[in-house]
């Protein structure tokens, strides 16, 4: 009679348990129902949300995250902590329905001291690391103010508000990054040993390939960088100019601290290397905005030299992109044996034409000096031809 009393009062005891354990249940369910409406309701806000309430995140003049994709990273964040908030509520509720069941005392201290042993670690992690993180937020604040300071004094020396002796306003902004870069080098030298992990073999590991990938793959990159910075101070040139670096000729369109571009008289954009200008001959045409250029022939000695002098002036007034102010000027260049050579110089003010000005100069010549019946001659072809016989087209 007593034992079928216990097995009666266990019975109830059961289902007593069971419905509470159905309770909860039904409680967490209804949670998940309210965090998922919540979760909706605050993506449907962030979808709806004006631009002037969500705007571009811009350091500097440095657009980092538009406002378009602050809201797909805003949602993402919503979904990450609805996700959160679900499997702690089911942590919850597992714990609770195991408290409700005799017997189950060591089981939930085990899943208990599983879950919170690494939360542990992580908090004293964290506040062991609260002094090594005020240091580098010490750090940064007075790197930050440093680089605030050499941006401030750039500005004041671009604006000749502030003028250095020997020290030329156009170096101002190549000097400030080449100093910025140096702090944000200096200030990754003295954080990274107090980041976590950085003693450990992995860290250095990956930090000693990094290196030797840098030094193997990113040789050329340095030599070219270095060249960059040399031809910042040597000022050959700046964006506009009219160069020739070797045989090429053009305007320089763009810099940057690895190479320059030329687009050339045939429309043909030419990427010359920093390295390969520092070793070659750099001329610029730009610089007075005048350039010289000169063109030879050959004639007779029995053409008077004022003659020539005459038809090659006549010449060069009837090519385009000859300046008349300077005028034109003829050197007798040299006295051979058969011919005496002259020498046109003239000014253009678009070296960059010189194919073009220099083609329509000798038909211009051609032109003059078949008209006025005057041969114009050339050591090779003098060599092989009838000496009878002459080359005035008549």
């Amino acid at each position: 009679m007593e034992l079928e009393f216990f097995q009666k009062e266990s019975t109830q005891i059961l289902i007593k348990n069971a419905l509470i354990s159905l309770a909860i249940i039904l409680v967490l369910v209804v949670e998940i129902y309210y965090i998922l409406k919540f979760s909706k309701y605050l993506k449907t806000k962030i979808d709806n949300s004006k631009h002037s309430q969500l705007k571009d995140l811009n350091i500097d003049s440095v657009n980092l995250i538009k406002a378009d994709r602050k809201k797909l990273i805003l949602k993402k964040i919503v979904d990450i902590l609805t996700l959160i908030t679900i499997i702690i509520d089911i942590y919850v509720t597992l714990i609770l329905i195991l408290y409700v069941f005799p017997g189950t005392e060591d089981t939930v201290n085990t899943i208990i001291e599983y879950t919170t042993t690494p939360i542990q670690n992580i908090g004293n992690a964290i506040v062991n690391f609260i002094p090594t993180a005020v240091s580098i937020i010490v750090y940064i604040i007075i790197f930050r103010f440093a680089i605030k300071s050499i941006k401030t004094l750039r500005d004041a020396i671009e604006k000749k508000s502030l003028s250095i002796s020997g020290f030329d306003a156009d170096w101002a902004k190549p000097t400030a990054k080449i100093i910025i870069f140096l702090l944000y080098v200096f200030l990754i030298v003295l954080i990274f040993p107090l980041l976590p992990g950085s003693d450990s073999n992995e860290f250095k590991g990956i930090a000693a390939l990094i290196g030797i990938l840098i030094s193997i793959t990113g040789g050329s990159s340095i030599s070219n960088f270095l060249a960059g910075i040399v031809l910042t101070y040597m000022k050959p040139f700046k964006v506009g100019d009219k160069i020739m670096i070797n045989d090429t000729v053009g305007v320089v369109t763009a810099r940057n601290p690895f190479a320059i571009k030329l687009l050339t008289i045939k429309n043909e954009e030419v990427t010359i290397p920093n390295n390969g200008i520092v070793s070659s001959n750099t001329t610029n045409y730009s610089s007075s905005g005048k350039t010289i250029l000169h063109t030879t022939i050959s004639i007779g000695y029995d053409v008077k030299h004022s003659k020539v002098n005459e038809l090659l002036v006549n010449a060069s007034s009837k090519t385009d992109g000859i300046l008349n102010k300077p005028q034109p000027f003829i050197l007798q260049k040299s006295l051979e044996d058969f011919y005496i050579v002259y020498e046109l110089n003239f000014f253009v003010s678009d070296v960059i034409k010189q194919p073009k000005i220099i083609s329509e100069l000798h038909a211009h010549i051609l032109d003059e000096f078949n008209a006025a019946g005057i041969e114009i001659l050339s050591p090779h072809y003098e060599a092989g031809r009838d000496g009878e016989s002459s080359t005035v087209i008549s």
